[in-house]
């Protein structure tokens, strides 16, 4: 059982942390432009994450769901909104698997100056035949580079921020400005378009679900690890300079590091990168009824057709437009009755 919700906590955790977390950008543009008032609204982002994971996998164990569409069909009934609002979501996972890779060919170049068709085609050619796998090979992948990459972040947060002028973080923590209601809203897009891929991931994970006491600790612990990773990059990205700027911010705070530590966090980035492609990917091709490997094929070399549009506009644009129809699916989650008090869980623990 406590390999099993490893594995599971793993896969979480590396489904939402991707290429614009890893980068820096997202956590950017949903967080660190409000400055101190971010540092709230990452708590409350990543604790409602963790209560839709919790309400989704009890949906999910109670109702016997199986794939995608009847988790649509539980939520909305077999009607033409549940068939958009179908579609709408596949089309998500697709993008966000473009976007994610479009980070991880944007972090090559930036860092080690090689060409974008160079890594498209290769992460590409690793997707496709990752993809003709099933969960359970990305359970195993995640179960191994997730550890390491918490273990990292952690570290590095440890043996760095301590350095910070962190005085200057708490003299304005409790200042905020008129920006208070889009800061609020853009935390729920944030767990909003991650839910979206993350949501057939957790269906995909069905069989290793056992009772309501493992729901509790899965969805708990995946909240404490998320809140802290994302806060640790938040508190980085939020001391630099300038940092509008950047397209993958990361990199220039990497620039105040050794060598070491800039190779090894270099490494944990294309980790990042490289789960959150799979999981993205992994949830489009699942869903689709008619699958073979040329399909399979085609769906894994799109992205080299979006190869030279910007990785910024594609996280400012794509997130943000689907993080308003995720929220549809959120709030029809949280009006779902289950058999189990979810904000109980919480109180508990």
């Amino acid at each position: 059982m406590f390999k099993n919700n490893i594995k599971i906590i793993s896969i979480i955790i590396g489904t939402l942390i991707g290429a614009g977390f890893a980068s820096g950008k997202e956590i950017y543009t949903f967080f660190v432009k409000y400055n101190s008032l971010g540092f709230f609204s990452v708590i409350f982002s990543c604790f409602f994450i963790g209560l839709i994971i919790n309400k989704t996998l009890l949906l999910i164990l109670n109702n016997n769901i199986n794939n995608y569409s009847d988790f649509l069909n539980l939520l909305f009934g077999e009607n033409k909104f549940k068939k958009i609002f179908y579609f709408f979501i596949n089309l998500f996972l697709l993008l966000s698997y473009i976007t994610m890779i479009s980070g991880f060919n944007s972090f090559f170049k930036q860092e080690l100056n090689i060409p974008k068709i160079i890594t498209c085609i290769f992460i590409c050619l690793f997707c496709f035949f990752i993809f003709r796998k099933n969960i359970s090979s990305i359970l195993n992948i995640n179960s191994i580079l997730i550890p390491f990459l918490i273990f990292i972040i952690f570290l590095f947060g440890f043996l760095d921020i301590p350095k910070l002028n962190i005085n200057l973080f708490f003299n304005n923590i409790f200042y905020f400005n008129n920006s208070f209601f889009e800061c609020f809203l853009n935390s729920i897009l944030y767990a909003s378009y991650n839910c979206i891929i993350l949501i057939p991931i957790l269906i995909s994970l069905k069989k290793y679900l056992k009772n309501k006491k493992q729901i509790k600790y899965i969805s708990f612990f995946s909240f404490i690890f998320l809140c802290s990773l994302t806060l640790i990059i938040f508190l980085f990205i939020f001391y630099l300079p300038n940092n509008y700027l950047y397209e993958i911010p990361i990199i220039v705070i990497l620039n105040n590091f050794s060598n070491i530590q800039k190779n090894i966090y270099g490494i944990v980035i294309a980790i990042a990168i490289l789960t959150s492609v799979i999981s993205s990917g992994f949830g489009f091709i699942d869903n689709l009824k008619n699958k073979n490997n040329f399909i399979i094929f085609l769906i894994s070399f799109l992205p080299i057709f979006f190869i030279n549009i910007s990785f910024s506009f594609l996280v400012n644009f794509v997130f943000s437009f689907f993080g308003y129809i995720g929220l549809v699916q959120i709030i029809f989650i949280l009006l779902k009755k289950t058999h189990f008090n979810v904000i109980k869980v919480y109180r508990k623990i």
